[in-house]
């Protein structure tokens, strides 16, 4: 019995951790919660989450080569540009989100990952 507790009490903490984390981490993605896309020095993260889903659409599991991009030679974009964070956004996308909001959901994600996982290396 005994035994049940302790893991109850670190499941307990856990949560607890998390929500504290989360509540710490809102004012730094609270700026994204509005239906405009975000200005930023490098804004073709919408452009080329819509080239890999034209990609996925096409059957190609990692398109590489995008046919539309320069002047319809097509150029090897996703050579160039590591496409893991636009696969994470075109899940959200696939759920039926908008190709904004599922930018947006991607870097939320990534703000509470990035917290979560500071805070377990601060813990540790």
């Amino acid at each position: 019995m005994l035994r049940f507790k302790k893991i109850f009490d670190q499941r307990k903490t856990a949560y607890f951790d998390f929500i504290i984390v989360l509540i710490i981490t809102i004012p730094a993605f609270f700026s994204l919660f509005n239906n405009f896309y975000f200005t930023m020095h490098d804004d073709q993260h919408l452009a080329r989450l819509f080239l890999l889903d034209q990609g996925l659409k096409q059957g190609y599991l990692y398109p590489r080569w995008v046919d539309i991009l320069g002047f319809n030679f097509g150029y090897p974009l996703f050579n160039f540009y590591p496409p893991i964070a636009y696969y994470v956004a075109e899940i959200f996308h696939l759920f039926g989100t908008s190709f904004i909001w599922s930018l947006k959901l991607t870097f939320i994600l990534g703000f509470l990952l990035a917290s979560w996982g500071i805070f377990l290396y601060a813990k540790k």
